[in-house]
């Protein structure tokens, strides 16, 4: 058994899901052996997006975000020597965030004893917001506070 190929999103239906004909561990180490050699260090978006593996040019090996961030922990904790939870790497690679690298805005409107949170986004992605998003946020408070 062995990786032929790496496929993208697209090419997903050319293949069989390796689930339905493969043993899961059996792929598990051999996947784990390609990113580690080949220093493989993606996303779970990443990984749905444009790197499947294909096994034996039949078997694509596709994972949800969150277990390809196990499986991204697996290999780089201990070659990295960081104690990597799943989601350092489920949706961005611990590169990309700065180290937890989320911005999140809210409100406490005191009256209602709510919190609202009004917008979430990396780091990565933003560094700030634009002058249009604060004055939209601005108007979402004040909308939020008058009730």
């Amino acid at each position: 058994m062995k990786i032929t190929k790496i496929a993208k999103q697209a090419e997903y239906n050319n293949y069989v899901d390796f689930e339905d004909a493969l043993d899961f561990d059996e792929c598990w180490e051999l996947v784990k052996s390609h990113v580690k050699s080949n220093n493989i260090r993606i996303s779970g978006t990443e990984h749905q997006e444009r790197y499947l593996p294909v096994i034996d040019d039949k078997y694509i090996f596709l994972l949800s975000q969150r277990v390809w961030g196990k499986l991204m922990c697996e290999v780089w904790s201990v070659e990295d020597n960081i104690d990597y939870k799943y989601s350092n790497w489920a949706w961005w690679t611990p590169e990309e965030t700065k180290g937890g690298g989320a911005r999140i805005i809210y409100v406490n409107v005191i009256h209602d004893k709510q919190i609202h949170l009004l917008l979430c986004y990396a780091k990565v992605k933003q560094e700030n917001l634009t002058d249009e998003q604060k004055q939209q946020l601005k108007a979402l408070i004040k909308v939020i506070k008058e009730g």
